[in-house]
């Protein structure tokens, strides 16, 4: 309902692309949601393909992958914090679908001045699924990775990843 004096031509030019755009977000977001399993008839929607720019984590913010790794002492870096899945250099069609599926996907602000050890191997630049990762090294002593800006950026087994 609307004032009956109420004149759309008052508002700001601001407000109108922000309602377009939060119209757009809002339209974009239902395409990509997967609908609670009660609103489920029919599975092949849910196989179907997925435009990748509709599936990032929050719309209207730059995002990053990144993939939590565990180094050893000995100079390996694993994928897993228990091992035995090593971070493969030369990886194959198999190792690039299980770097993928170990990737989250974070505000790229929380990597704003990482250094070179956040850097993939220089073999993946040849990998366009692989080049832009972050590899977010979970050293034992401080249980994460001390991000520039102070903050420690970890993998929980419970929670996924915690920015704290």
């Amino acid at each position: 309902m609307y004032d009956a004096a109420w004149d759309p031509a008052q508002m700001n030019s601001d407000d109108v692309q922000r309602l377009a755009r939060e119209q757009a977000q809002a339209a974009a977001a239902d395409m990509a949601m997967i609908p609670p399993p009660d609103r489920v008839k029919d599975l092949y929607p849910l196989t179907s393909a997925l435009d990748p720019d509709l599936a990032v984590t929050r719309l209207g913010g730059e995002s990053k992958r990144i993939l939590p790794v565990w180094p050893d002492g000995d100079g390996w870096i694993f994928i897993t914090a228990d091992g035995p899945a090593k971070l493969p250099h030369h990886p194959d069609k198999d190792d690039v679908r299980t770097v993928i599926l170990s990737t989250v996907q974070v505000r790229s602000t929380w990597l704003t001045g990482a250094g070179a050890e956040t850097h993939p191997p220089a073999p993946w630049q040849d990998i366009p699924a692989l080049r832009d990762i972050a590899l977010i090294p979970h050293h034992r002593e401080t249980d994460g990775w001390r991000a520039p800006d102070g903050r420690t950026i970890r993998l929980d087994p419970l929670d996924g990843i915690i920015r704290e």
